[in-house]
């Protein structure tokens, strides 16, 4: 399992997890909206196979420094962490990364645990683009039906309602389209540093 904070990430905190469900093996997702608007989560069951399988690219994560500390609180500003925690018939671990080790050494193990999750799920992560660092601007948009949020034609990862999406200041192209309909509508923003920007848009 892997509970991820992480800096400038549109959400507020995300857990990958490798579970049991009903006795059997299960990737699931669980992501954290900001502002505390609430959570969504996704779950699919996997052949057992597959997680025996996966289980060895897992050792890429006892090469780091073992942690065996208390959960460190949520952080207070844009720095991030991730905990990850692993228990498997060839043995357990547990480790900390900080900032730098999720960019960095701990990237890989990171990866392990979490693009098998993001896979079986079907949901897209955000993309490096809406990880920004410096000044930056803030998108919070609704949609008269639920809808999958793009920028600049690259996918976010969100549906509305988008809280708190952080974005590069100056002008980007905002779609949206209805998951039930796939109707589109697609408007240009000026995002501006240290702005919220807010657009409810009718679809």
């Amino acid at each position: 399992m892997a509970t991820v904070y992480e800096p400038f990430s549109p959400f507020e905190r995300v857990i990958f997890e490798w579970k049991s469900a009903a006795s059997a093996p299960a990737f699931a997702l669980t992501r954290w909206h900001v502002d505390g608007f609430g959570t969504e989560s996704d779950l699919r069951l996997v052949p057992g196979e597959e997680l025996s399988a996966r289980a060895p690219t897992l050792l890429v994560c006892a090469q780091l420094p073992a942690f065996d500390g208390d959960e460190p609180p949520p952080p207070s500003g844009p720095e991030g962490w991730a905990l990850i925690e692993w228990h498997l018939p060839g043995g357990s671990g547990r480790v900390l990364l900080d900032e730098a080790g999720i960019a960095g050494p701990g990237r890989d193990c990171l990866a392990a645990i979490r693009d098998p999750v993001l896979a079986a799920v079907g949901w897209t992560p955000y993309a490096v683009p809406f990880w920004v660092e410096g000044e930056y601007g803030t998108l919070r948009t609704d949609a008269s039906l639920v809808a999958r949020v793009y920028v600049d034609d690259r996918p976010t990862g969100l549906t509305t309602p988008v809280r708190g999406l952080r974005l590069e200041p100056g002008r980007h192209r905002v779609r949206w389209v209805a998951v039930a309909t796939g109707a589109v509508r697609e408007v240009e923003v000026l995002i501006e540093a240290g702005v919220t920007t807010s657009l409810d848009i009718d679809l």
